[in-house]
């Protein structure tokens, strides 16, 4: 469903003008803009969408490079770029459409500048613009970078005490970090200031004080923006998210979840990376020449790591930002192992000692990569077989009811989010033969029970033809596991598509399937 949503509200930012997306996706900007100026250039579809976040993830795999040598030389380095591009989340999550890799590549980038900055003698305003401004566009990207915030002051904190600064070098580098920050975040959402922001406010009576803020010209649209973006993702962490935790469904997951995904999936890299930070920040582990950037990358790993550890709403890619800081860890920690083995067998020349490490290195590879990393959600296959049974001479449209709507619309080739509400069940529809009459009309399932007893009605009497959803995810709440018994003890006949989730919890089934239920008899159709 995400990256229907995304694709659609990135195409209808850059196409249409329309800025604030989506309610129910409210994320900030950045990563909608690269999705959108993709499909700008190559035409609306998924294919295109996903573009962005491939660049970005290639992107991020030379950062990790360069911190990996920031660590320990070129050769750990290199084994940091073949670990992150051989993760297997890293490789599900950079061909989709979503704005997870953008915010991996702030995160890294802000990671290398940080690096950089500390072997400087003296404040530089290029490195700390870099930091600061990477750090910017990864909270302009999702929320969830704005985690970067807290250990980017300690860093640079620790960095003006132990350079022991004084106190005008210190004043001109808090200058510089504003002074970037501000012109970043300014260029992300100055176009904000000439679109008029919507009068919908979630359902929700805002106190007078905010009305007043969000009436100012140009800045109340910024205002509404950050508004909306704040408000979905709190509000979405007060509720917290049902996951999967160690064949147990948890509302708000324990602390020590992110540990267990860890390894119940099996990413023995970046448990070796965890482990390796730890180990590392004692003295007697520590290799001399890393001691600023195993403390610095140190900090960058597990203030976040706390932090989201603490928030309700947890998911395992939210753990990927760190992976570029994470798994140079790893990688120094096969190049240490390495090393001790060739001096141990008395190797002293330097290729045999590389080559010790790289067959080290492409063992753990070859245990981490997974033998598919393929994700489908199934609803394009749905809608090209509902496509498939429209007839030119069916008189009335067909009604499809469907779980998750926006998706089910973008596939039947509705390209924008134009309708600033949260009914996304709203009916939309669409001429599928080309007769310039509509064939298909999509409705939401289940958005809430209003939706959901307007559903009962049309399936009961006929009016609705096919219904889309999960049986799994009908089965995580009372109310909807009733839904999925009355669309069945309504069928005909239904049709069963694999689905294959970015889901990484062992003990929860990866590979699920989307149903479609026939209900209605084709030759009776009604609207």
């Amino acid at each position: 469903m995400d990256e229907a949503v995304f694709a659609r509200s990135g195409y209808a930012m850059i196409s249409r003008g329309y800025l604030y997306g989506n309610p129910t996706h409210s994320h900030a900007p950045v990563g909608k803009y690269a999705i959108g100026i993709a499909q700008e250039i190559v035409g609306p579809t998924m294919a295109a969408a996903g573009i962005p976040s491939l660049i970005f993830g290639l992107g991020t795999i030379y950062i990790t490079y360069h911190i990996g040598r920031s660590l320990s030389g070129r050769f750990v380095g290199l084994i940091s770029a073949v670990f992150l591009g051989t993760n297997a989340i890293v490789a599900q999550l950079a061909p989709t459409v979503w704005i997870d890799m953008p915010l991996v590549f702030f995160t890294a980038l802000a990671a290398y500048a940080l690096l950089r900055f500390q072997q400087r003698p003296e404040p530089s305003s290029r490195y700390v613009a870099l930091a600061v401004g990477s750090t910017v566009l990864a909270c302009a990207t999702k929320l969830q970078g704005a985690l970067l915030v807290v250990p980017l002051v300690l860093v640079l904190a620790l960095i003006s005490l132990e350079q022991r600064w004084r106190s005008k070098q210190v004043l001109r580098l808090v200058k510089n970090a504003t002074l970037s920050g501000g012109i970043v975040l300014g260029l992300v959402y100055w176009p904000f200031l000439l679109a008029p922001h919507p009068t919908y406010y979630g359902g929700s009576s805002l106190p007078r004080i905010a009305h007043l803020i969000m009436d100012i010209p140009g800045l109340g649209n910024i205002a509404y923006a950050f508004g909306e973006a704040f408000a979905q993702n709190l509000g979405h962490i007060g509720a917290g998210h049902t996951v999967t935790v160690a064949g147990s469904q948890y509302q708000n997951p324990p602390f020590w979840t992110y540990l267990y995904w860890v390894v119940a999936s099996g990413e023995y890299v970046v448990l070796l990376g965890i482990a390796s930070a730890l180990a590392f920040l004692s003295p007697k582990l520590r290799p001399n020449r890393s001691v600023k950037p195993v403390v610095i990358c140190s900090i960058l790993v597990f203030v976040p790591y706390v932090l989201m550890s603490i928030v309700s709403v947890k998911s395992h890619r939210y753990l990927v930002p760190y992976y570029p800081i994470i798994i140079p860890f790893a990688a120094l920690a096969v190049f240490n192992v390495g090393r001790r083995i060739s001096s141990l067998a008395d190797f002293d020349s330097s290729w045999k000692r590389k080559t010790i490490v790289t067959i080290i290195a492409l063992c753990v590879v070859g245990m981490t990569i997974p033998p598919s990393i393929a994700t489908d959600s199934g609803y394009d296959d749905a809608t090209e077989h509902i496509s498939g049974e429209i007839s030119p001479t069916d008189q009335d449209p067909v009604t499809v009811l469907s779980e998750s709507p926006l998706p089910t619309k973008w596939h039947f080739g509705s390209r924008m989010t134009m309708n600033y509400s949260f009914n996304a069940s709203k009916p939309v529809l669409y001429d599928i033969v080309g007769d310039s009459e509509a064939d298909v009309v999509v409705r939401g399932l289940d958005r809430n029970r209003g939706v959901y007893r307007d559903s009962k009605r049309r399936i009961s009497n006929g009016s609705a033809c096919y219904v889309v959803y999960s049986p799994s995810k009908y089965a995580e709440s009372n109310w909807r596991s009733n839904i999925s018994n009355f669309v069945a003890s309504h069928t005909e006949s239904s049709t069963r598509i694999p689905v294959t989730s970015l889901s990484w919890d062992s003990t929860n089934n990866q590979n699920n399937t989307l149903v479609i239920a026939r209900i209605c008899n084709r030759s009776n159709i009604m609207n």
